[in-house]
C-alpha cells in the first residue's frame, strides 16, 4: 500500500510548502517528517493529526528523537521538534493504522535493542578476525 497524505485539513496549508532553489516547491522539513513518521507512530481517528490526539502524537515524536536523533535539520543544525510544530499541523491526514501506546513503545524499544546488539555483533566480528 502506499503512504498517501492530505494536507487540506490543516490550517493556511499552503503555507507549509517552501521554495527550495533549483527544485520548486516542496513540503518543508517538519511536515515531511511527521508524515513519515505516521507510520511508526499511528495517529488520531480516520488517520487524521487531531486535537484529541496531538499530545500523545508530540510525545512519540520526542521518544523518538530521544531514541533515533533528530528528525529535522534546519540550516544544518538539529532541529527539537515542539508542541507549536504539532499543533500547526492539526488537520494532517495520512492512511496509516493506529497504533496503541503499548505498540507503540514496544516497536520503538525493540528496534533500539536490535540496533545496539547488532552493532556489538559487528564490533566482535572484527575482532575474532
Amino acid at each position: 500500500m502506499s503512504l498517501n497524505w492530505d494536507l487540506s485539513r490543516i490550517e493556511n496549508h499552503e503555507e507549509l510548502w517552501v521554495e527550495v532553489e533549483g527544485e520548486g516547491f516542496r513540503l518543508d522539513g517538519v511536515t515531511e517528517a511527521f508524515i513519515w513518521q505516521a507510520m511508526i507512530t499511528g495517529l488520531g481517528k480516520s488517520w487524521t493529526l487531531d486535537e484529541a490526539f496531538a499530545p500523545e502524537f508530540y510525545a512519540r515524536v520526542k521518544l523518538i528523537e530521544k531514541v533515533n536523533g533528530p528528525l529535522v535539520t534546519k540550516q544544518g543544525k538539529p532541529y527539537e521538534i515542539t508542541p507549536e510544530d504539532v499543533q500547526r499541523r492539526i488537520g494532517l491526514k495520512v492512511n496509516v493504522s493506529p497504533v496503541t501506546r503499548a505498540a507503540f513503545v514496544k516497536n520503538m524499544v525493540t528496534v533500539d535493542l536490535d540496533r545496539d546488539a547488532r552493532k556489538y555483533e559487528a564490533k566482535t566480528e572484527k575482532a575474532t578476525v
